[in-house]
């Protein structure tokens, strides 16, 4: 009996042991997963706070040459130059906007728009489709085009004929206006010069209070027209969505407002981006001094030569594959790759490290509000400690909102929240494309089919003159030419 008593006793002890032995390699495995987990999340923090610093030395450098005696031309063109294209890079890998244009056999012109604050903004105008005949005169509909955060116009004609809105609108009849805002290739300045840190001195509050509303009430002049429709995306929603509201008789000017990948609340956004957020304070200080405010500004010849080399041609740069991971969450999933050079000739195409802090501070607050300047300098200007908020309630033009699960940047709860508040949504459409990405708005080759024809069918119904009256979306008579 004493004998299977201490059996038993040597078996539970082996037992123990056992278990003891099992449960600590079980929380040693946890612990390293744990640990190799919490070693990823770093290193992509590091990593999406170093391309940030690596963009600011590539500007850095392009800035150094700025800072010699040498002033520059006191006029400098507002066209995009156009070097000899290289033999191995498709024909338009070199063309601006307006040749762009002309090269798809449309006709173009181009104007100077004069803010009240004295910056010089080139907008191009497409007159006619491609197949219309050049003497007929009729009046059309006027479609106003808006770009997004470091890009210009020529996202709407980027692709071929029956690929870019701008032109597919040109061949439905419209009458099509591309705009541009601040800081981009397609802007300067009466007095200020782009090497001047005073030049960079603006965020999207003076693209809604200056460069916006100039640009409207120019194109209506020059139509003798009383009201727009008005495609914006990105940031180019934004700042639509600012103006309506802190400005409410512009709602009378807008016809119809289509908010492509509509940006107003950002505090859902799952891009790599967020991720920089936390630093946004150190970064602005950081960029602000080294860069006197200018933010991918690419006439430089470092940032154009690595632009070159990493994005310059069909295949694409560890650098370049990084900084789409970085902002949009990888690249456009229906871009048209042969003509990736295309797409970045005229992008980046710059704005202001202030602009970039308040796109930070929309992010980190999650609220539609004003430049925050930090409480004392908040209550001089604002009269109170927080920046105001653009009230969209205001927003009485009626609204389209075109939104994609696979957009990083505009998420659908962050378009569901927008849409809550704006008391005029005429539409809420999701595109049915899995993976559609921020990007992918302009740049899709086959947005055509699943977007295009939708913003069509919606500026064709409200394109009448009696825009009072909501029309049925139930049936399309519309002719579409996609």
């Amino acid at each position: 009996t004493v004998s299977l008593i201490r059996q038993h006793e040597n078996i539970f002890c082996r037992r123990n042991k056992i278990n003891k032995g099992a449960t600590k390699l079980k929380i040693n495995a946890e612990n390293h997963v744990s640990v190799r987990a919490s070693h990823t999340q770093d290193m992509w923090r590091a990593r999406s706070l170093c391309l940030p610093l690596f963009f600011a030395f590539i500007s850095l450098a392009n800035t150094l040459p700025k800072l010699t005696p040498s002033i520059p031309s006191p006029k400098p063109p507002l066209h995009r130059p156009s070097p000899k294209p290289k033999p191995a890079l498709i024909k338009n890998n070199y063309r601006n906007v307006s040749q762009l244009i002309t090269s798809s056999g449309y006709p173009v012109r181009e104007y100077n728009v004069t803010t009240g604050d004295s910056y010089i903004l080139m907008i191009q105008r497409i007159p006619r489709g491609r197949e219309e005949p050049r003497g007929k005169r009729k009046r059309k509909p006027v479609a106003f085009l808006m770009t997004g955060l470091l890009s210009s116009s020529a996202d709407y004609v980027v692709n071929l004929p029956g690929q870019s809105l701008g032109f597919i609108l040109a061949d439905n009849g419209f009458d099509v206006w591309l705009g541009n805002v601040r800081g981009t290739i397609y802007s300067s300045h009466e007095h200020l010069k782009k090497w001047q840190t005073r030049y960079w001195d603006f965020s999207f509050d003076e693209m809604i209070h200056f460069d916006l509303p100039d640009q409207i009430d120019f194109i209506l002049r020059k139509t003798r027209q009383s009201s727009l429709l008005y495609v914006g995306w990105s940031q180019g929603s934004l700042i639509m969505f600012g103006l309506l509201a802190s400005k409410p008789h512009y709602n009378q000017k807008v016809r119809l407002f289509n908010a492509i990948a509509p940006v107003a609340y950002l505090g859902h956004m799952t891009s790599e981006v967020s991720e920089i957020v936390p630093f946004a304070d150190f970064l602005n200080g950081l960029l602000q001094m080294t860069l006197h405010g200018a933010f991918l500004e690419p006439s430089g010849p470092v940032f154009e030569q690595i632009k070159e080399e990493e994005c310059g041609s069909s295949k694409q740069g560890p650098a370049c594959k990084a900084a789409f991971k970085l902002f949009n969450g990888g690249f456009p999933v229906e871009m048209n790759k042969t003509r990736f050079p295309v797409y970045m000739y005229n992008n980046p195409a710059g704005s202001s490290v202030r602009n970039m802090y308040h796109f930070a501070q929309i992010i980190r607050d999650n609220r539609c509000q004003m430049f925050d300047w930090g409480p004392l300098k908040n209550m001089k200007i604002y009269g109170q400690k927080r920046p105001p908020e653009y009230d969209l309630t205001k927003v009485t033009a009626p609204v389209a909102l075109y939104w994609s699960v696979g957009d990083v940047l505009a998420r659908p709860t962050d378009v569901r929240h927008l849409a809550n508040r704006l008391p005029n949504v005429v539409l809420s459409y999701k595109v049915p494309v899995r993976g559609f990405t921020h990007i992918d708005f302009m740049w899709s080759i086959e947005a055509k089919y699943h977007l295009y024809k939708k913003i069509l069918y919606m500026m064709q119904q409200y394109s009448q003159e009696q825009s009072e009256q909501l029309p049925s979306l139930s049936t399309n008579r519309s002719t579409v030419h996609v």
